[in-house]
């Protein structure tokens, strides 16, 4: 499953739908933000019709350890500053299962696109 839940792709799709021409880091961080309820409230104010995230805008607060790591590797996807490491993604106890299955699939998404939300076939260049 592509998706978190039913709940996280209606929202990311409806989300998507409101945006102008985002490009695939964009859609691969509102893939993050969306899966997580608490990081979705709290983000979704700093979010531009160019599916950019104001960044200095947002105040976390109280979030789960899986929901900052998901804003964390958002954050990272789009400013491509070093923002979590490959040793804190290994690491279970860091970053769970569900939360790195999660970044693997955004990180594919900026890479190649919405092709894989759709089950499309990607070539390789």
């Amino acid at each position: 499953m592509i998706f978190q839940s039913n709940r996280h792709k209606q929202i990311f799709e409806a989300e998507r739908l409101n945006l102008r021409k985002p490009g695939k880091k964009a859609l691969a961080v509102l893939y993050l933000l969306t899966a997580d309820k608490a990081l979705w409230q709290k983000t979704k104010p700093f979010l531009t019709d160019n599916g950019k995230v104001d960044l200095k805008g947002v105040h976390l607060g109280a979030i789960s350890t899986d929901g900052y790591a998901l804003w964390k590797a958002a954050k990272e996807i789009q400013t491509g500053e070093k923002q979590i490491s490959l040793y804190e993604l290994a690491d279970n106890g860091v970053v769970s299962d569900n939360a790195f299955r999660l970044i693997v699939k955004a990180v594919t998404i900026a890479r190649y696109g919405t092709a894989i939300l759709n089950n499309t076939e990607v070539r390789y260049a």
